[in-house]
């Protein structure tokens, strides 16, 4: 009864989450009353009753809609599309807005891209939206529906295999938040000095001249990270394609990682000094830190090496073991 499962399923995705209970049970027995009927032929009852997606049409009880049927699920992907790459182009646009001008503050400037994605959400929202109710009440273009068959019915996805739209979103978001903070308030980053409870002072593990010179690998980085959640926000899915172009973007970011993390003008040429002067490290530890500092710096490298490979091989088993 596989195939029954997978027409419920079909019909009752199209439906609100408050009929898919009550619309499953009517559907079941429904079935079950017309194979009784029909001496157990189960793909000649589905043939009868249609297409899923007129069932559910038939059970939201309902056919008033700016956008019908036969164009929803492409207005849905319309949609899906123009928030992706405003959240993008609007990211990276911010990028180069603050490059030449930065004396702007960070927060100001978050607020602002927060504000302006959203506007242009809504006002995209409402454009797409117009365009394709004038459409379905003016056009005269006759689709063309092929007669449809139980065969034509899809797999149910399994949940894991599923990409949560806020999950690469949220990802874009705190990818910007912490670029923004890492090129232009580098001296949050680092060890803080406190005394009875009063913060004194930061000091900091990266040269803000290091970072401008750098900035380059640094935005190429970070506007990989970008495209990799966007391709992942349209997808929807893990599939094989979106796992080896995942795991393409990642060798990139291996190699800017790298790049950027072993060239000694990042760092703070006075750290551990620094760090003696303001009386947290003793001159033991100190003289520890001086010997080992160019292992610790690496150790970098090898988060981000081993984030990246755990995050590729991860993209590519679940690509592949979603497979159809």
């Amino acid at each position: 009864m596989e195939i029954m499962e997978r027409y419920i399923y079909a019909v009752t995705k199209r439906l609100p989450k408050t009929q898919r209970e009550e619309t499953e049970k009517e559907l079941r027995r429904r079935i079950e009353k017309m194979l009784s009927e029909k001496n157990g032929d189960l793909e000649s009852v589905l043939k009868e009753l249609g297409d899923p997606v007129q069932v559910a049409n038939e059970y939201r009880g309902f056919k008033q809609y700016l956008i019908g049927p036969a164009y929803f699920e492409t207005y849905l992907l319309v949609i899906k599309i123009v928030v992706a790459v405003l959240l993008v182009v609007t990211a990276i646009g911010k990028f180069f807005e603050l490059i030449f001008n930065p004396g702007t503050n960070i927060f100001e400037s978050m607020l602002e891209f927060v504000g302006g994605v959203s506007g242009g959400i809504l006002q995209s929202f409402a454009i797409i939206t117009i365009i394709f109710a004038l459409n379905e009440r003016f056009a005269k273009v006759k689709i063309d529906l092929k007669e449809w068959s139980p065969k034509d019915l899809p797999e149910i996805p399994e949940k894991k295999y599923r990409i949560k739209p806020a999950e690469p979103l949220f990802s874009i978001f705190f990818n910007v938040l912490f670029t923004l903070i890492f090129v232009f308030n580098n001296h949050w980053i680092g060890v803080y000095h406190f005394d009875q409870g009063e913060l004194i002072s930061i000091v900091p593990i990266f040269s803000a001249t290091g970072i401008q010179q750098l900035l380059p690998y640094i935005l190429g980085l970070t506007v990989l990270s970008i495209l990799k959640d966007g391709v992942k926000f349209l997808v929807g899915k893990w599939t094989v394609f979106l796992g080896v172009l995942i795991g393409i973007v990642n060798m990139i970011s291996i190699l800017l990682a790298i790049a950027i993390f072993t060239n000694p003008v990042l760092w703070n040429p006075n750290f551990v000094t620094e760090l003696y002067a303001t009386g947290i490290v003793t001159g033991d530890i100190m003289d520890l830190l001086e010997r080992n500092w160019v292992l610790l710096t690496n150790g970098f490298i090898y988060i981000f090496v081993f984030g990246y490979i755990v995050d590729t091989i991860s993209s590519l088993v679940k690509g592949f073991k979603n497979k159809r």
